[in-house]
């Protein structure tokens, strides 16, 4: 009488719970152009917490979280390109109230009606 075996189960990997996966990149922008540059946000920084986050920080005075703010919003391309448009000529140096400025006016130029 011949028997049957029956071939070992393979127990597939536990599955990740979805609040422990990276965050996905999203590939879709708004464009906006302040004071002639013209830049792309990445549509998901715009409902991340960590903006809002470092914009409430940024209301209080304290201008440390803005190239962090505006690399989440542009990536780092975009904010090489707005330093170097933010960049006073006579100095080579890019402002914190520059970059402040540049940030407030992009904002209005993604949402001009508010």
């Amino acid at each position: 009488m011949a028997t049957t075996r029956k071939a070992p189960t393979v127990k597939a990997a536990p599955k990740q719970p979805q609040d422990r996966k990276p965050p996905q990149k999203s590939e879709e922008t708004r464009t906006a152009t302040v004071d002639g540059l013209t830049v792309h946000v990445q549509t998901a920084a715009l409902d991340d917490l960590q903006v809002v986050e470092d914009l409430a920080t940024l209301d209080t005075g304290n201008g440390l979280v803005l190239p962090r703010l505006l690399r989440t919003l542009l990536g780092e391309d975009g904010y090489t390109q707005v330093k170097d448009h933010i960049r006073d000529p006579e100095t080579g140096r890019a402002s914190i109230q520059a970059a402040n400025d540049f940030l407030m006016k992009l904002f209005q130029a993604l949402n001009p009606n508010s």
